[in-house]
């Protein structure tokens, strides 16, 4: 969600809850704020406007100068070095990895929708104001890995297309409307 908005995130959580298979389920206890790595930054990494981004669709985009590049200027594919990912448990944004086939979009609070259709029998079609306020958020732990995590190594063995990519992951802290809420409540 948009930095404009900031959601407060009940500490209460319900014990079970009851699985769209029909039968109840445990969920598991919140994170410990206390691992390593999961406390707060004392300041936000580095992001910036990059000179190397000039005069590409993306030329907007903040981003750190630390990020690995593997595609050159434009799409940008970049990742975080090694040691960049062993200093947190979670990866603070600003060295996550980026994959990209194209420009990255842009969009305001005010016209951004969300939009449910194609193979639904309901579709559905939401603002942002109205997806905060009628829906409750959470915040929980989600690893993105690329699909060609560990192709470096593969193409050792036989050649293939794409990237060396040996550290494309990403251990973030996901905040939003857990989907299921949006596709049940209608």
């Amino acid at each position: 969600l948009s930095p404009r908005r900031a959601l407060a995130v009940s500490d209460e959580r319900p014990v079970s809850t009851q699985s769209t298979w029909g039968e109840n389920r445990r969920l598991p206890p919140p994170l410990p704020g206390a691992l390593p790595g999961m406390e707060p930054l004392n300041s936000e990494p580095l992001v910036q406007n990059l000179d190397m981004d000039k005069g590409t669709p993306d030329e907007w985009v903040k981003r750190s100068p630390e990020l690995i590049r593997l595609s050159g200027k434009f799409p940008l594919n970049a990742e975080p070095s090694p040691e960049r990912l062993m200093e947190r448990w979670i990866t603070p944004s600003a060295f996550h990895n980026v994959r990209s086939h194209g420009e990255t979009g842009t969009s305001t609070w005010d016209n951004h929708r969300l939009v449910i259709d194609g193979l639904v029998d309901k579709p559905m079609e939401f603002s942002m104001d109205e997806l905060v306020n009628k829906y409750r958020s959470e915040t929980f732990p989600a690893l993105l890995v690329c699909a060609g995590y560990r192709r470096k190594e593969q193409n050792v063995l036989k050649k293939s297309k794409g990237f060396n990519s040996e550290h494309c992951l990403g251990n973030s802290e996901y905040t939003g409307i857990p989907l299921h809420l949006i596709l049940n409540s209608r």
